[in-house]
């Protein structure tokens, strides 16, 4: 029997084309607070967080192999039913440098390969959230020559599964899972 092959056409939305930092995209001075208007967006290659950034209300539908990179001293920040994901395939996540900060509030984080790839000196919080289809939800490096990890994480009311059938497909260069 022949198989029908179909196409993912992913939604479109306000373009986000890295790498770029969201001083230069939003158009703020770096270091400087700055709420991301509700709406859609699509990103594509890296978002780079060089500002204490709130996504409110947001969607961020992320092209293959698409991350956003937390700088040193900046926290990131989704809130109020934000929802990110991976189309067509899955997206890498997001990844905390040492003494960052992400907060998942009421928000929805999809077909990440790392939904949260957290770094020493850290701080993450999930509250209510979702992680989901992802290949790990919150990855916390493993304590290397027995040096202390300085990382404080709180997790409350967040579930963490798969709920479609399999997995998206990875991205180009992701590792076999």
């Amino acid at each position: 029997t022949a198989e029908a092959c179909v196409d993912v056409i992913c939604p479109s939305g306000t373009p986000i084309d890295g790498p770029i930092t969201t001083s230069d995209y939003f158009n703020i001075p770096p270091g400087s607070a700055y709420l991301v208007p509700q709406g859609t967006y699509s990103l594509s290659g890296e978002l780079i967080i060089d500002n204490l950034i709130i996504f409110d209300n947001c969607t961020l539908i992320v092209a293959p192999s698409g991350f956003i990179t937390v700088n040193a001293q900046m926290t990131l920040t989704f809130q109020n039913y934000c929802l990110l994901y991976g189309c067509p395939s899955m997206w890498q996540g997001i990844v905390m440098n040492q003494h960052s900060t992400v907060n998942v509030i009421r928000s929805t984080l999809r077909d990440a390969d790392k939904g949260l790839n957290v770094a020493d000196n850290c701080t993450f919080t999930s509250v209510a959230s979702n992680f989901l289809d992802c290949i790990v939800g919150i990855f916390v490096p493993e304590n290397v020559n027995g040096q202390f990890s300085n990382i404080a994480g709180t997790v409350i009311g967040t579930t963490f599964g798969r709920v479609l059938p399999h997995l998206k497909s990875g991205y180009p260069g992701q590792p076999t899972f």
